[in-house]
């Protein structure tokens, strides 16, 4: 997956996403992407400020928007920021195999063993 897929072409369930993505209104479509590429330029800033331009070779995308089939499939759970575009998937590998990259303010990590779930901080 490119990191600027918006949707799991390939997805943790190998199943692609394009047709969901498709059949959502223009303008959801539209906040999706913009916020999909908001995470991974945050990410990609922090990483280079941390581990230098160097780091970006360990950045791999896995998942984005996902639709609820595979959401399900993968183990989402049911409220996963996934279903509306504002969480992404990074693979833990190489350097960030056992170290991470400490996200801004309005973004939220957590470690789901395999990969570093990054979405928008959610409301109190």
């Amino acid at each position: 997956m490119n990191l600027y897929d918006v949707y799991d072409n390939v997805g943790q369930d190998g199943v692609d996403n394009k047709f969901a993505f498709d059949s959502l209104p223009v303008q959801l479509r539209y906040f999706i992407d913009s916020t999909q590429r908001q995470i991974v330029e945050k990410v990609k800033k922090k990483v280079i400020e941390t581990y230098g331009e160097i780091g970006l070779n360990d950045l791999r995308k896995t998942s984005g928007f996902r639709s609820i089939k595979t959401n399900t499939r993968c183990g989402g759970v049911v409220d996963s920021l996934h279903l509306f575009g504002c969480a992404v998937d990074f693979a833990k590998q190489g350097i960030f195999k056992d170290k991470f990259v400490k996200v801004c303010c309005n973004l939220q990590l957590i470690d789901s063993g395999d990969c570093w779930h990054v979405q928008l901080r959610r409301g109190n």
